[in-house]
């Protein structure tokens, strides 16, 4: 018994002495949250790990592409094995500039004369299939690269790094700063959501950033800010979300990268979604209906989204509004299906009326209204013919009925001799 706490002090010592980072023919053994298949790569592997919950480290094998995510620091026996390589997920703190850190690997070439980090991500910016880089100021050199991470990220003094979907590809984005370019500041904003709704209503506004801790709203004129940079406490996003993609469905646009691996003989997009929603960390998923081929997905859109005929994709868990949302379908998560609904109307007031309803879909041609038990239902997609709603109507004014208050404008014309309020409605 001496002698195993004797080694396991021994082992403790030595992680204290240890590089946390790359580890090259090192296996962290044991501590699994399990085992994912079909990630290429060691940057991939990184990602997986990012996007479970509870994952401290990683072991990638790449001759099998096996990754496993790990609940400890170093597994929990850790020790060298040729063919897999680990690494501790606090090496990186965050995926902007990654000061003396090198992304070796998976370059698209050298670009010389290249003198600031700024310089060498336009580089990155305009070379196809770039999505991280890495720079050596004291030569002036660019090496723009076509995997996150490049193959294999480690710690190099003298050069700096940065994966480009740090100021891209993302809605919310946490512990992270649009710095500037204000339109102002709110006070007494409690949530994400009620500061993206104050952006939507400032005039000019396409990003804000948030702050809960003192419940402050900064609606900004620019994308991104002026500086874009990660600082812990604040919460920020773009109005547009990448382009105006609401992440539910974005014909010919393929969510390229950070594959689960390939489904063959799926018949529709939905089809694909049901796919997603049953395979373990899927966030999003990219679908070719000529071949009926399904990416499922652990990053929401993909590593690396841009334009491709024949290709639809979406985030499973979309940015959709949570109000009227017309040809829209909340699928699945229903507490039955009553008929004889007329209208939109009636089945939100059948909503209400059922336990544990939180959302409802009503189809006016068969007049079937379905409540339901989860917002946006199982998986919220574009349907036509059938329109949807969440009862909160994302969190804050439910916009039924709101006394002495004008929603002023946008108006279809002026009906008169109109007896009541649910007249109206």
């Amino acid at each position: 018994m001496r002698t195993l706490i004797v080694l396991a002090l021994c082992v403790a010592l030595n992680h204290g002495q240890e590089n946390s980072c790359f580890r090259q023919d090192y296996d962290y053994l044991g501590a699994d949250i399990g085992m994912v298949s079909n990630i290429e790569t060691f940057g991939q592997c990184m990602q997986v790990c990012r996007n479970t919950e509870g994952c401290v480290s990683f072991t990638h094998e790449p001759s099998t592409q096996r990754c496993w995510p790990k609940n400890t620091e170093y597994g929990d026996s850790p020790g060298p094995k040729d063919g897999v390589d680990s690494q501790n997920m606090n090496c990186l703190k965050n995926d902007c500039k990654q000061q003396d850190f090198d992304f070796w690997g998976a370059d698209l070439g050298m670009v010389a004369d290249i003198e600031t980090f700024e310089a060498c991500a336009e580089v990155c910016r305009t070379t196809d299939g770039c999505v991280s880089f890495t720079h050596q100021p004291s030569t002036n050199r660019c090496f723009p690269k076509h995997t996150a991470f490049g193959e294999i990220p480690r710690p190099k003094d003298g050069v700096n790094s940065q994966n480009m979907d740090c100021y891209n590809n993302e809605c919310f984005k946490k512990d992270f700063d649009f710095w500037g370019a204000d339109l102002g500041m709110l006070s007494d904003v409690a949530s994400f959501a009620q500061c993206l709704q104050v952006c939507r209503n400032t005039e000019g506004c396409v990003s804000f950033t948030h702050q809960p801790e003192t419940n402050r709203c900064w609606p900004k004129s620019m994308r991104f800010g002026a500086i874009p940079r990660p600082k812990t406490g604040v919460n920020s996003r773009n109005l547009d979300c990448d382009g105006g993609d609401n992440g539910c469905y974005k014909p010919n646009f393929d969510y390229q990268g950070a594959d689960l691996g390939r489904v063959e003989n799926v018949e529709s997009f939905s089809d694909c979604l049901a796919v997603c929603s049953e395979t373990d960390r899927c966030m999003s998923i990219a679908y070719r209906a000529s071949t009926n081929d399904c990416w499922p997905k652990f990053q929401e859109y993909g590593a690396n989204p841009g334009d491709l005929e024949g290709v639809d994709s979406a985030n499973l868990n979309c940015n959709v509004n949570g109000c009227f949302k017309k040809d829209f379908d909340f699928w699945g998560a229903d507490l039955g299906m009553v008929s004889d609904v007329a209208s939109f109307a009636q089945c939100l007031q059948v909503c209400r009326n059922t336990e544990g309803c939180v959302s409802f879909t009503h189809q006016p041609e068969t007049n079937r209204c379905w409540p339901k038990s989860m917002r946006f239902g199982a998986i919220p997609r574009p349907k036509v013919g059938v329109n949807s709603r969440n009862l909160d109507c994302d969190g804050g004014d439910n916009g039924c009925y709101k006394p002495n208050f004008d929603y002023q404008g946008a108006d279809l014309g002026r009906v008169e001799n109109v007896e009541s309020f649910s007249d109206c409605l």
